[in-house]
């Protein structure tokens, strides 16, 4: 489950199969999905761009364009499930997921980067383009994983 608010009236939701809700700022409604996946993160660059990462091996990714939510496909990625957003514009957004899984999308396609790594990406975050940041756990008992990207 996660979180994401481009403003006070304007705060989105996302969890269990496929639970999308939306707050605008006085109340919480939900929003069709179109899926029953498990929705682990969401990032906005604004109120009409949203992207919502999901554990589904056929569209891991749902974005919003103000008016609807539509499925995005990136074939490259899948089956790997997804866990986490972050982006530092609409042109340069960043998923992680599952056996090392790292996407980005470029503002117009979603691609593959290699991580090095197979643990399982659970958290992504940057200060800048060329500064990313992701978190998450290896197969070794007590082992987590820290990885950096700067291009």
């Amino acid at each position: 489950m996660a979180a994401w608010g481009n403003s006070s009236n304007d705060v989105w939701a996302v969890g269990y199969q496929g639970t999308i809700v939306h707050w605008n700022g006085s109340a919480w409604s939900g929003v069709s999905s179109a899926t029953t996946a498990y929705l682990s993160g969401i990032w906005g660059s604004s109120a009409t761009d949203v992207w919502v990462v999901a554990s589904s091996s056929t569209a891991p990714f749902l974005h919003w364009d103000g008016t609807v939510w539509s499925t995005v496909t990136a074939s490259e990625l899948s089956p790997d499930w997804l866990q986490a957003i972050w982006g530092s514009s609409a042109d340069d957004i960043w998923a992680v997921g599952r056996n090392g899984t790292t996407g980005h999308w470029n503002g117009s396609v979603w691609s593959k980067v290699e991580s090095g790594t197979t643990a399982f990406l659970t958290g992504v975050w940057g200060s800048s383009s060329t500064d990313v940041w992701a978190v998450g756990s290896s197969s070794a008992p007590y082992a987590g994983a820290i990885l950096r990207h700067r291009p």
